[in-house]
């Protein structure tokens, strides 16, 4: 209680913006993204960080309808606290409100509450997906292993330094809540 016997809010929503977007975890990873070109979309799909790694895209989600069709998103708001930061979208007759922390593990995790307001029962499907650049020469970033784990999937990205030598690799694995039904990898030129 204060001194005039009003009770203080907890410091969390003290510090509750809807201006921000930016999560880090104190560790090697960060999203703080200088100028997002889809913060309004779900998923990671502006830059993250990995010490002074640029990684992009991370990763998006695309819900499809009983048809099969992509259910067209409108983003509708953001809250922002330090330790996530809650977004809603509308479409289709859902509503959906995703969840994205940087966890200390340094794993950025989007978790997602689906909202049927209507009468009828519907049947949603989450694709995740990413487009990882891949310069498929040994002087650039290639990725060399893709492979499907328990829950998810796999990438193994080297980077290669101007004599061919390897300068460095990191590992991007996707996983959901519950194993994917299906998965592919598509590797484009």
């Amino acid at each position: 209680m204060s001194s005039i016997g009003t009770e203080v809010p907890p410091i969390e929503d003290q510090l509750r913006r809807n201006d921000k977007w930016f999560l880090g975890g104190g560790r090697k990873a960060l999203w703080a993204p200088e100028w997002p070109l889809w913060l309004n979309q779900p998923g990671f799909w502006d830059h993250a960080c990995f010490y002074d790694l640029k990684v992009e895209p991370v990763f998006t989600v695309t819900f499809l309808n009983e048809e099969n069709a992509a259910v067209a998103l409108d983003f509708v708001n953001r809250t922002w606290v330090p330790s996530h930061l809650t977004q809603a979208y509308a479409g289709d007759g859902l509503e959906i409100t995703e969840r994205r922390a940087l966890l200390p593990d340094d794993v950025l995790v989007s978790d997602f509450l689906i909202t049927n307001p209507g009468e009828e029962e519907r049947k949603v499907h989450a694709v995740v997906w990413t487009c990882q650049r891949r310069s498929g020469t040994a002087q650039g970033q290639e990725i060399d292993r893709c492979e499907r784990t328990e829950n998810g999937i796999l990438l193994r990205h080297r980077r290669y330094a101007d004599g061919g030598d390897l300068n460095y690799e990191y590992h991007l694995a996707y996983q959901g809540g519950i194993p994917p039904t299906s998965y592919t990898f598509q590797l484009s030129e």
